[in-house]
């Protein structure tokens, strides 16, 4: 999958499951965290998040090997999914 699908199924996740609406998931919000005012997860919806992109996309992020922060936005979950 090429970034531009990966994202488009993340923005999905966050709009059906999570009701972001989409003023706040444009791409200038895409480096905001997503556990902050702005997008208001909590740290368990976000993991679930990554649980089901990953499920969606057939993508396996490696948290292991990738620093927690940077999975902390739109951004930082493409480019650690890419």
């Amino acid at each position: 999958m090429d970034k531009r699908e990966l994202t488009k199924i993340l923005i999905e996740i966050l709009k059906n499951n999570y009701l972001i609406s989409p003023d706040k998931l444009k791409e200038e919000n895409w480096i905001t965290p997503l556990t902050g005012k702005h997008f208001g997860l909590t740290g368990f919806e976000l993991a679930n998040l990554i649980l089901e992109f990953e499920k969606r996309t057939g993508v396996n992020i490696d948290i292991n090997q990738i620093p927690m922060y940077a999975l902390a936005n739109i951004e930082g979950i493409i480019k650690s999914a890419s």
